[in-house]
């Protein structure tokens, strides 16, 4: 039952055909805040273009961490660089323009199925009988996958009681080894004559130890070796990492590839990572 915050009678109407039974309206981010507190299952807000910009982001920032599963979704007349900005540090979910109403009802069903997967059965890191498959993907270079990556890996493992393990799935240029100052004696391209019959006693020989107590798959040292790993290896290799790691970390290429798009549907939480400049925020 999404809640508009709009006082434009016309806008309200119009808002309200595309969000789905249940919708209400309320004028005010005061009678908003009230409505929350009254209906602990809410998935969306939508703040219509009337509503101004910082106090739209201060809800936002506030409800990502008292309400993680409610999707804040903005409406803005003009949509510019400025206002994406301003959304992507507040935390809200999506950004539409105000005479996008298809955009508007398809962000809406977007916030549902995040709300089903944020509290839904599974949804807990604890309640998962097997581990996380975590992928940090950005379709632009260089603004920082691998350093992300490679630091939820570390942080994830100085926890001392989760087993960890890495993966670089840039298969033609992958930096995980450099990065982490590792000498690898094989990599995932050596798992590509074992794919039929791969198991974990097959895979652990592959794996790179890092000293603060994670293991890494690194990407072939020569390019080319990419053209020979199919995508049905990867799911595979993906499938028994998680088999036997608490959390799995998958840095991948800037493309949609085979291989990263099965990186993505193996996922269960898929990291995006992006900068505050037009092109990349294009592309995502």
């Amino acid at each position: 039952m999404p809640i508009i915050v709009e006082t434009n009678t016309t806008n309200a109407e119009l808002f309200l055909s595309v969000s789905g039974a249940g919708t209400t309206v309320v004028p005010t981010l005061e009678e908003l805040r009230r409505a929350l507190s009254e209906t602990p299952d809410e998935h969306a807000v939508v703040l219509g273009p009337g509503v101004d910009l910082d106090a739209a982001a201060a809800l936002a920032d506030n409800l990502r961490v008292t309400r993680p599963a409610v999707s804040v979704i903005l409406m803005r007349r003009r949509v510019d660089t400025s206002v994406l900005a301003e959304a992507l540090r507040s935390g809200m979910r999506e950004v539409v323009e105000e005479r996008d109403l298809t955009g508007l009802g398809e962000a809406v069903k977007r916030a549902h199925q995040v709300y089903r997967a944020v509290t839904g059965p599974g949804s807990r890191l604890d309640d998962s009988p097997s581990g996380r498959l975590i992928t940090v993907f950005s379709p632009k270079g260089g603004v920082g996958k691998t350093t992300i990556a490679a630091n939820l890996a570390v942080a994830f493992a100085a926890r001392g009681n989760l087993r960890v393990c890495l993966v670089d799935l840039d298969l033609g240029f992958g930096d995980i080894a450099i990065t982490l100052q590792l000498f690898p004696a094989r990599t995932i391209a050596d798992a590509v004559a074992l794919e039929s019959d791969l198991d974990y006693k097959m895979l652990e020989p592959l794996l790179t130890p890092h000293r603060r107590g994670f293991s890494t798959l690194v990407a072939p040292v020569q390019p080319d070796a990419k053209d020979s790993i199919p995508a049905s290896l990867i799911s595979r290799v993906l499938a028994v990492l998680k088999a036997n790691f608490d959390f799995v970390i998958v840095d991948t290429s800037p493309a949609f590839d085979e291989h990263v798009l099965q990186a993505i549907d193996e996922a269960d939480e898929l990291l995006l990572v992006t900068t505050l400049d037009v092109p990349t925020l294009k592309n995502v």
